[in-house]
């Protein structure tokens, strides 16, 4: 490949049982052809990458790239999935999930889903930029109610959203760029301190302002 990097087949799925959170880095532009296979990070288990590393795929249906279990960790690289009904990231709301970018393509496909184990709401954060694009793609897909922090998401497609769920949606201090409906559900829409294009019906938006009051500093000299 280019800029003397390399690309790597996987044969089967690559399942990572460390719970120490190992740390590996790339000096060089890696790919990973996912092959229809899957990275499977399991309960408690933690992997943190960097470098130039990006894992493409065109895995569709119930076999997403990157799947993380409960309380697990993924951090740094890119992440895409190509090819209709793909799933990019599959995490549960208590994973932590960062990654420089997580691209969807396809009609039908999601960048990234969050698989939920209680009926309380889920608070994620995802950090780095979803995209996605096609017909009824969703950037973000779960259940029930969720908060969502810090999300930068863009996304195009007939009748693709940012967020698709049956419950309450809460985004904080995020970034929306879409088409038309951004959010797909029958609950509550709220957008706190976000900005939003294009604008969007029947939802709550808060903006909030900082507010820098003066301070005075009485220097005082005398004999000690």
């Amino acid at each position: 490949t280019e800029n003397d990097g390399k690309t790597v087949v996987l044969t089967g799925d690559i399942v990572w049982e460390n719970m120490n959170h190992d740390w590996l880095k790339a000096e060089n532009n890696t790919t990973v052809d996912m092959n229809g296979y899957s990275l499977i990070i399991q309960d408690n288990a933690g992997l943190m990458l960097s470098g130039p590393i990006h894992f493409a795929g065109n895995n569709q249906g119930d076999n997403p790239v990157i799947v993380l279990g409960e309380n697990s960790g993924f951090h740094g690289v890119t992440v895409s999935v190509e090819g209709t009904g793909g799933t990019a990231v599959s995490m549960c709301e208590t994973s932590s999930f960062a990654a420089k970018s997580v691209t969807a393509y396809g009609e039908g496909s999601t960048a990234v889903y969050v698989s939920r184990s209680t009926d309380k709401t889920a608070a994620v954060s995802v950090k780095g930029d979803i995209i996605v694009s096609g017909n009824e793609a969703a950037a973000i897909e779960t259940k029930g109610n969720i908060y969502l922090y810090y999300v930068s998401v863009i996304v195009s497609g007939e009748n693709s959203v940012a967020v698709r769920t049956d419950g309450n949606v809460y985004m904080f201090f995020s970034e929306v760029d879409g088409e038309e409906l951004l959010v797909d559900t029958v609950g509550e829409v709220v957008f706190d301190t976000c900005e939003v294009t294009p604008e969007q019906n029947n939802t709550t938006v808060i903006t909030r302002k900082a507010i820098a009051e003066p301070v005075f500093i009485t220097v005082l000299e005398g004999e000690n």
